[in-house]
């Protein structure tokens, strides 16, 4: 199977994969992470996504795919990104008619904030924000394409993980930090890639987007508060009397049809 996109989570989720006996290839942008990619047992492509053309070798990260996992962050500007270019380029490929499975790492950044939002996974996408709208043009290009048949969408919450990259680290000492009300909406790495993994391996799924959201969404400066607290790091401050835009993103459905539970609690 094939990582496209193998930084943070995409490298977690190879190691995860690896252990379990599955041969991987995986794509980086950068030379250098070939040498890491591989000491990780990952076979390396460099592959990178131009908004007219993809360098690398993309053909060969395709050959024999299986299952065709993409994990790239778009990078977002004034709307635009050049992934969604990429990847209609790349569904264009007959490389890809070996696949039987596509899963999209998505976001839960699909969704709007508002006062006391709720969304499953059978809500309508609607965040109207340059960026949101990205987001939902990047999961209508998967859908758009025929090449794969089995193709499923996972929108994740804010990724953390317990010991590293943490949201309190940049929120740290911050001043003025709106929504001290707003729900949280997180998961950790080890979560995301048990979730990636049971979508993989379970079959005859008839839901085909998912949502990997810790179903515990505690009060941003409660939480913040208290994790910098617990970290020894200068707690930030809340504007109290900013409204409280924000989400509650249900994950439900996901935990039901993948018998999965959660075990990382923010």
């Amino acid at each position: 199977m094939g990582i496209l996109g193998c930084g943070w989570l995409g490298q977690a989720l190879a190691k995860t994969l690896n252990a379990k006996s599955y041969t991987v290839k995986g794509t980086t942008t950068q030379k250098e992470k070939l040498k890491v990619l591989n000491e990780l047992a990952i076979e390396a492509n460099l592959v990178k996504i131009y908004p007219d053309h993809i360098k690398g070798d993309l053909k060969s990260f395709l050959k024999h795919l299986d299952i065709l996992i993409i994990a790239i962050p778009p990078k977002i500007n004034r709307g635009e990104t050049n992934l969604k270019n990429g990847l209609e380029n790349i569904f264009q490929k007959k490389e890809l008619s070996a696949i039987s499975k596509l899963i999209y790492v998505s976001s839960t950044g699909v969704f709007a904030n508002g006062l006391n939002q709720i969304y499953d996974e059978n809500s309508t996408p609607n965040n109207k924000s340059l960026r949101g709208k990205a987001l939902i043009s990047l999961e209508n290009t998967i859908r758009a394409q025929n090449k794969i048949q089995d193709t499923f969408i996972l929108r994740l919450g804010g990724l953390f993980e317990n010991g590293g990259r943490h949201p309190i680290h940049f929120l740290s000492g911050k001043p003025n930090v709106l929504n001290p009300k707003a729900p949280i909406n997180l998961i950790e790495k080890t979560d995301a890639v048990e979730l990636i993994v049971k979508i993989i391996e379970t079959k005859a799924v008839d839901q085909s987007v998912f949502h990997g959201v810790f179903p515990k969404h505690t009060e941003r400066e409660t939480y913040y508060v208290d994790k910098a607290k617990a970290l020894n790091l200068k707690p930030p401050l809340f504007e109290n009397s900013s409204t409280n835009n924000g989400k509650i993103i249900k994950s439900d459905l996901t935990q039901e049809v993948l018998d999965f539970t959660y075990t990382k609690e923010p």
